[in-house]
C-alpha cells in the first residue's frame, strides 16, 4: 500500500504545498512549492482572493511535477487562539474476544470530547496522552490488541476559533481541496524534529515565521499549551528597509543573501552594493547590516524567553528552534547567548525541502500518518487511478508499480 500525501500551509509570506509519500516510515517528498502569498496577516485571511490565487498557483505548480490532479490536503492551523484542555472518555468493548480494535480506540476519544466543544470553536485535534484498561491500573500507550471490558482514554483536546480556520478552508475548497485533517505548526513541528528523548521530557518548540514566532509548550511529547508572539522574519526586513532606506523588497534581498545573524560571525571587509529608495547606489558591509539583524533576533527571543515562562515554571530539558529566520547564518548562536545550552536549531534534511520554513506541513504528515497507525488504519489521499501517474520513491527504488486497492478507512462499521 502506497501512502501519499499532501500537505499544505497558507503562511503571512508563503503558501507551502507539499506532496509525500510514507514509505517504510521514512518520509519522501515528491513534490513541492513555496510560493509568495499575499492577503494575510499574522495567520488571519484579510483578502481571500489574494489567497486563492497563490494557493492555486502552489497547486498548478505541483501538480504539474507529479501529473496528476491534487484534491485532498492536509492543512497546517493558524495557531492564534488555540486551546488546550485536557479530557477523558471510554467505551466500552463489544467484540467476542474483548480485544481493543482501531474503532474501539476512536470510539474512546470521540466519547472523550463529547459536548465539550464550544460553539464558536472548531476541533484541530485530540492527542491521547494514555490509554488504561478495565481497572485503570494498567496504562498502556496502544491498547490495540489487548483484552479489556472497558478502555478509557485520557487525552488534550486542542480548538481554534471557528472565525480563524473557516475562512482558510473555504479558500481551500475553492481551490479544490477537501481538507481531510488539521494541526497547528508546534505539534507538527515537534513530530518532525521529535525524538525518544523528547518525548519522555519536557521542552517547547519555538517556531519563528515570517510575521508572527509560536512558543509552544510539551510535556513527554503532549502540548499543553502555546503562545503567539506578533514579531517574525519581516520585521527584519523592515529594520533593514528603515535603517538603510531600501525598499522592502530590497531588504529581504539583503537579509537573506548576505547578512548574518550574528555580527561577531560577520566580516566587515564583506561588502554589498544596493539600491536605495532615492534610486542611488548604497555600499553597505558586513559588519553593520548583521548588527541590525541581530539586534531583532535578539528581541523576538527575548520575547519567546519571556513567553515560556509565562507557559510554565517548571525546568525545561530541550528547546527546539525552528522557521524561516533560524535559517539565518549564526542564528544559533545568538540563541545560546539567550537561552544557555539545551537549544536544538532545527535541521530539515528531507530531500527536495531542505528549509525548516517547510518543518510544519512535513511534520503534519508525519503526525497524521502515526494517527493512522494508532487506530489501525491505512489511508492514501491519492485514488488507484491517481497513483498510476505518479512515480513514487519505491519505484524508483524497485520498478515495479503495483499498486493496491485504496478504502476509505476513517469510517466506522
Amino acid at each position: 500500500m502506497k501512502k501519499l500525501f499532501t500537505s499544505i500551509e497558507i503562511g503571512s509570506d508563503f503558501v507551502k504545498l507539499v506532496v509525500a509519500e510514507m514509505y517504510q516510515n521514512h518520509l519522501d517528498v515528491l513534490a513541492s512549492a513555496c510560493i509568495p502569498c499575499e492577503g494575510t496577516h499574522e495567520g488571519k485571511i484579510v483578502n481571500s482572493g489574494l489567497v486563492l490565487k497563490s494557493v492555486l498557483k502552489a497547486k498548478q505548480s505541483v501538480e504539474e511535477m507529479i501529473g496528476t490532479k491534487l484534491n485532498k490536503t492536509l492543512l497546517i492551523a493558524p495557531s492564534t487562539e488555540v486551546e488546550y484542555k485536557q479530557v477523558k472518555g471510554y467505551t466500552t468493548i463489544t467484540n467476542e474476544e474483548k480485544r481493543v480494535t482501531g474503532n474501539d480506540i476512536i470510539r474512546a476519544m470521540q466519547a472523550s470530547v463529547y459536548n465539550k466543544i464550544d460553539a464558536k470553536s472548531e476541533l484541530v485535534t485530540i492527542i491521547p496522552a494514555r490509554f488504561m484498561l478495565d481497572d485503570e491500573d494498567d496504562i498502556v500507550t496502544d491498547p490495540k490488541g489487548l483484552q479489556t471490558e472497558k478502555l478509557t482514554v485520557h487525552a488534550v483536546m486542542i480548538t481554534v476559533p471557528s472565525k480563524r480556520i473557516t475562512p482558510i478552508v473555504s479558500v481551500l475548497e475553492e481551490a479544490g481541496f477537501e481538507v481531510v485533517d488539521i494541526i497547528t505548526s508546534g505539534i507538527a513541528d515537534f513530530e518532525y524534529f521529535k525524538t525518544p528523548e523528547y518525548s519522555n521530557e519536557i521542552g517547547v518548540v519555538i517556531n519563528l515565521g515570517s510575521q508572527s514566532s509560536v512558543v509552544t509548550y510539551f510535556e513527554k511529547g503532549i502540548p499543553l499549551s502555546s503562545s503567539m508572539i506578533p514579531m517574525g522574519g519581516s520585521h527584519i526586513d523592515k529594520d533593514l528597509s528603515y535603517v538603510f532606506n531600501t525598499s522592502l523588497e530590497e531588504a529581504s534581498r539583503i537579509k537573506e543573501r548576505f547578512a548574518l545573524a550574528s555580527k561577531r560571525l560577520s566580516n566587515i571587509d564583506e561588502v554589498i552594493t544596493v539600491i536605495n529608495n532615492e534610486k542611488k547606489d548604497l555600499t553597505l558591509n558586513q559588519y553593520e547590516v548583521s548588527e541590525v539583524v541581530m539586534a531583532r533576533c535578539e528581541e523576538i527571543l527575548d520575547l519567546c524567553k519571556n513567553q515560556i515562562k509565562h507557559l510554565t515554571n517548571k525546568q525545561i530539558s530541550y528547546i527546539i528552534l525552528t522557521g524561516g529566520v533560524t535559517e539565518l547564518i549564526g542564528f544559533k548562536q545568538v540563541a545560546g547567548d539567550i537561552f544557555g545550552k539545551g537549544i536544538t536549531l532545527g535541521n530539515v534534511k528531507t530531500m527536495g525541502v531542505r528549509n525548516n520554513r517547510f518543518s510544519s506541513i512535513l511534520g503534519n504528515i508525519i503526525y497524521f500518518n502515526n494517527k493512522l497507525q494508532l487506530r489501525g488504519k491505512h489511508y492514501s489521499m491519492f485514488s488507484e487511478e491517481m497513483q498510476e501517474e505518479i512515480v513514487t520513491v519505491e519505484e524508483y527504488k524497485t520498478g515495479e508499480g503495483v499498486i493496491k486497492k485504496v478504502f476509505d478507512y476513517f469510517k466506522i462499521d
